[in-house]
């Protein structure tokens, strides 16, 4: 083969190629591949979609024309708590949507009545005392006693909240069926102690037991010696139990009236003698982390 001839192949071969690579599919192809990626360029990602709820608007109250994603917390918080929620299902169907963990839309008042039908009314009173609560369920007024007062509403009114919740969590856990075995006897009251030997021995004992709530350490304890027992918890707070001398004085009277008057007399008895203990060294205790406590049940509990 000639030069000439080799040249003229090589050139024809270089149009063939040519040829083939300006192909008009390959170049509708490329300009296709170039489109879309200018057009995933240009896209702006999409915002997410607001939760069901968030533009449910509100007709009434300071919030009035806003939507319920505009809500700020502490408002939903005490609307819930003041029963305003309560004929409000749409808003309330709104607000769990948009906070998951709120689904709970029962008023304090709510909450309160529930308990009162499902626990003892003494049981509840002493059980929101541990909180400071009074009979009232209000904190005592502003110079009462400054270590325990909230002047601020929404301080007590979360206060309130934190107990009713500890109280609900008290009642089915079982505590109060494990304490109190003995059933309470409301309406019966002990014999006369004109008439009755052992009850008027039991009153003049329960006259005796002594009152620690003004007392502060072992110097009180000295004038309480055989009455009471003195001790201090891990932080140093005083912490007093009766003397077993003591208690079996008391047990000596309850044995009385159970053989002059029978055991249902002696339960009353012991009742008597636990709200005695209740009042002068405490009865329910809220220790710590929903756990509760009532020395004052070794009283009326199983023997």
């Amino acid at each position: 083969m000639t030069l000439t001839t080799m040249s003229t192949s090589s050139s024809t071969s270089r149009k063939v190629k040519s040829s083939f690579s300006k192909s008009p599919a390959s170049a509708s192809k490329k300009k296709a591949s170039n489109s879309k990626r200018k057009a995933a360029a240009t896209i702006t990602p999409t915002k997410p979609p607001r939760p069901a709820g968030a533009n449910f608007k509100i007709t009434f109250g300071q919030y009035k024309g806003q939507t319920a994603a505009d809500l700020p917390l502490n408002y939903i918080e005490w609307a819930i708590d003041e029963g305003v929620l309560i004929s409000k299902l749409g808003l309330r169907n709104a607000i769990a949507s948009l906070h998951p963990t709120i689904q709970d839309f029962r008023s304090l008042d709510q909450r309160e009545y529930e308990l009162k039908r499902r626990i003892p009314d003494w049981v509840f009173t002493e059980c929101m005392n541990c909180f400071g609560f009074g009979l009232d369920m209000q904190r005592p007024a502003v110079g009462a006693d400054e270590s325990n007062v909230y002047p601020n509403k929404t301080e007590e009114r979360k206060e309130r909240r934190a107990a009713l919740e500890a109280i609900e969590k008290m009642s089915n856990s079982g505590f109060l069926e494990t304490i109190y075995q003995v059933p309470r006897a409301e309406k019966v009251s002990l014999p006369d102690p004109e008439t009755s030997k052992p009850v008027d021995a039991l009153r003049k004992q329960l006259d005796l037991f002594p009152n620690t709530e003004h007392l502060t350490g072992y110097e009180d304890h000295k004038s309480w010696k055989g009455f009471l027992v003195f001790d201090e918890d891990y932080e140093g707070t005083p912490d007093w139990s009766i003397d077993d001398e003591y208690k079996k004085r008391l047990e000596k009277c309850l044995d009385d009236i159970r053989a002059e008057h029978g055991v249902k007399m002696e339960n009353v008895a012991r009742w008597e003698v636990r709200n005695k203990h209740a009042k002068c060294l405490g009865g329910i205790q809220y220790v710590r982390y929903d756990v509760w406590d009532d020395q004052s049940a070794v009283w009326v509990g199983a023997k």
